[in-house]
């Protein structure tokens, strides 16, 4: 991101006199934000498929606790550790399909709106050179 940001920008920057962090707030991160932008979108919705890392990190307790560091657990946790003692018949097995239909609804929504964002921020950089 950051190093496929031309060369010509950065000499141009510093050929105005621009100092080293004028030339990379001016010219190199508004021509890379797209793309930072992007990666951060794309870790957050890796985060998101890393179940079992998440449920051994969260604790993988369905509590909601008055502190940020209590154990909780996440829907793709949660699916991971009740499927196999869910029975095909009752709604144990339904409510957990439903939170996988959930899970893949907000990927996708992740999705989109990071699309949308990567996109906007290309045209805003495009129509600002």
């Amino acid at each position: 991101m950051i190093a496929t940001v031309p060369r010509d920008l950065r000499e141009a920057a510093k050929a105005i006199g621009a100092t080293r962090y004028e030339t990379i707030r001016l010219a190199v991160l508004p021509s890379a934000r797209s793309g930072i932008v992007g990666a951060s979108m794309i870790g957050l919705g890796r985060a998101l498929g890393e179940t079992i890392a998440v449920s051994l990190v969260v604790g993988n307790t369905p509590i909601i606790h008055g502190s940020l560091f209590g154990a909780g657990a996440t829907i793709p946790s949660w699916i991971a550790s009740s499927f196999r003692e869910a029975t095909s018949t009752g709604l144990h097995r339904s409510a957990l399909l439903g939170l996988a239909l959930i899970l893949v609804a907000l990927t996708f929504g992740l999705a989109a709106v990071s699309r949308l964002l990567v996109g906007r921020t290309a045209r805003t950089v495009g129509a600002g050179t």
